[in-house]
């Protein structure tokens, strides 16, 4: 399980390298550093607390088994990531799945840090992700 899900953080992150990115106005490689904050530092931490931390807790109230909550609280989560339309939905209810189960584990079976350890997972993902996207902007990964 622990391969299939890396496999699936690096995988999309690395499916993004060599895809043409949306057009940005202005300078684009000054928009990187406003995507590193939203997309890298905020958005994880707010997306964790309202995609995992509060429905689940929520579904935590009413059942102790993990698949229809987990499976919710994904499907919102990939369709909050309509952007890529199918293809962003897709890869994102199979991300909030991961997550979803990650904090599941972590906040009922491991007794850990279910928001800090889901938090960071999906900042690294979204940190690689980032990285794609500056290498595609400053020119050192060509884009067919």
């Amino acid at each position: 399980m622990a391969k299939i899900a890396l496999m699936l953080l690096i995988g999309e992150s690395a499916a993004a390298v060599g895809q043409p990115l949306p057009q940005y106005q202005g300078d684009a490689l000054r928009s990187l550093p406003h995507l590193f904050l939203g997309a890298v530092l905020l958005a994880p931490w707010i997306e964790t607390l309202l995609n995992q931390q509060l429905p689940l807790w929520l579904a935590g109230k009413l059942t102790q088994r993990p698949l229809w909550p987990v499976l919710l609280s994904a499907l919102v989560f990939g369709l909050l990531h309509y952007q890529r339309l199918l293809e962003g939905i897709v890869l994102g209810t199979l991300l909030g799945i991961l997550f979803g189960a990650a904090y599941w584990y972590r906040a009922r079976v491991a007794r850990g840090h279910a928001f800090l350890a889901v938090a960071c997972i999906h900042t690294l993902h979204n940190l690689l992700a980032w990285g794609a996207h500056w290498l595609q902007r400053s020119g050192l990964v060509a884009v067919n």
